[in-house]
């Protein structure tokens, strides 16, 4: 999924200082992590308390139906910043430094409840999930920490720390002498009744003035709508891909089993042709190829010899197609941005949609087999509030003859949607067959 492939950028921690002082049954300590790389979201928790989303896709955290239980019994903390890193988190049981209480900005308290002495604090690609989960850390890692059992109010407070001169180098990276960007304070508390509840994950927007800490839609991690902001300029070519057995959707992954050769044919560059490597239109056949999906490569295949290798596609936007010629082994072609009107879309009509979505989803076999997470999505799909990421839902995930897919896609937004009402509607249900 495209989204997902936006939150979830690698999150790496690595030890900055840390001091600890034990005083009787409590503990007061002192730890900063230093993160590299891009952040998408920082969580605060122990595995084994978050181990039934092992079942789960790894957007669950972003959604409020499947965060909120944790969020309020205090098995999770976790939030997400606009904020590039590289960038410090000082986790902390006091409270702010003089220099830190000058360039404070937003706040936002979570409950933390400590059951097995000890919490991860790293990027949300830790957490527990169903698709291909990262191993933890060992336990000799610093992004363990050591925290007595209990419960706790957990305040993050963000800091505008490269505004303060000499935060930053001349390559723009923190200095050694820079400030965090969050810091996490331990609170312990004898019961949760004076910790506000929370029912989704905060964002930390840098970008805000006034910088501001708040919950985006309850739809937010759910928005399927078209991805254009890596579009090929005007000129560039592409390769050009028929669809497989996999539906292409805009914003949703696909992951096709291609040889060596035949990847190697369609993603490599051409020296002074000007072909826009390491993406694909993919289109439903060669007698339909005036509009395609554009898709941009995430993984190519690691497989020698021959052997099919999984390749991995992030379908971003439809596209319309020009100048298309054979050139050896693979065709190309330019593309251009490919408008479908929107037109208004009641609210009642997206209220039905997921009414009739949800009498679908209870009773056909066909979708309930689609995959592990079938259950997962249908709920998922009440909390959606985009006319256009609703539809790409429906065509990505209901079972349906590829043509009929293709000719629905390419429909304006109000008609798509009445469309995709009727059918699921109909009687005895979906086509079964995925046509090619």
């Amino acid at each position: 999924m495209r989204n997902a492939s936006q939150w979830l950028s690698m999150v790496r921690l690595c030890l900055v200082s840390g001091v600890w002082l034990w005083s009787g049954p409590s503990l007061a300590f002192e730890r900063t992590l230093s993160l590299q790389g891009d952040s998408a979201a920082i969580a605060l928790f122990h595995p084994d308390d978050l181990a039934p989303h092992q079942t789960e896709p790894q957007r669950w955290p972003w959604l409020t139906f499947s965060v909120q239980p944790d969020l309020e019994a205090g098995r999770l903390v976790c939030f997400e910043s606009t904020l590039d890193g590289p960038f410090k988190v000082r986790v902390t049981q006091g409270g702010l430094t003089a220099r830190e209480k000058r360039w404070k900005l937003a706040t936002w308290t979570f409950r933390l409840e400590v059951q097995h002495g000890r919490v991860l604090l790293d990027g949300a690609e830790k957490l527990p999930h169903g698709e291909h989960p990262e191993p933890l850390p060992p336990e000799s890692d610093p992004r363990w920490l050591p925290v007595p059992n209990g419960r706790y109010r957990v305040t993050v407070q963000s800091l505008r720390w490269n505004r303060e001169p000499g935060a930053l180098a001349r390559d723009g990276t923190a200095t050694e002498r820079a400030l965090p960007a969050f810091v996490v304070r331990l609170e312990p508390v004898a019961d949760f009744g004076k910790v506000p509840a929370q029912g989704a994950m905060p964002r930390f927007d840098f970008a805000a003035e006034p910088a501001v800490a708040r919950v985006p839609s309850a739809a937010a991690g759910n928005r399927f709508d078209e991805w254009r902001s890596t579009l090929p300029t005007a000129g560039q070519r592409v390769a050009v891909l028929v669809e497989p057995e996999v539906p292409v959707v805009p914003s949703f992954d696909a992951t096709w089993a291609l040889t060596p050769e035949v990847a190697a044919s369609l993603l490599s560059d051409v020296p002074g042709k000007g072909i826009k490597p390491r993406y694909v239109v993919v289109i439903p056949s060669l007698d339909r190829a005036h509009v395609g999906v554009l898709a941009s490569v995430g993984t190519v295949p690691g497989s020698v010899g021959g052997e099919a290798g999984q390749v991995n596609f992030n379908a971003d936007a439809l596209v319309r197609l020009d100048n298309l010629e054979q050139e050896g082994a693979r065709l190309l072609a330019t593309v251009k941005a490919f408008e479908r009107r929107k037109g208004p879309v009641a609210p009642e009509a997206l209220t039905e949609l997921r009414s009739t979505f949800a009498g679908y989803a209870a009773r056909d076999a066909a979708y309930r087999s689609r995959g592990a997470f079938a259950g997962f999505e249908a709920r998922s799909f009440q909390e959606m509030d985009s006319p256009e990421g609703m539809s790409h839902f429906l065509l990505r995930y209901v079972p349906m003859p590829s043509r009929t897919r293709w000719e629905v896609l390419l429909l304006p937004t109000s008609e798509r949607l009445h469309r995709l009402q009727a059918l699921l509607g109909a009687t005895g249900g979906m086509a079964r067959t995925d046509e090619p």
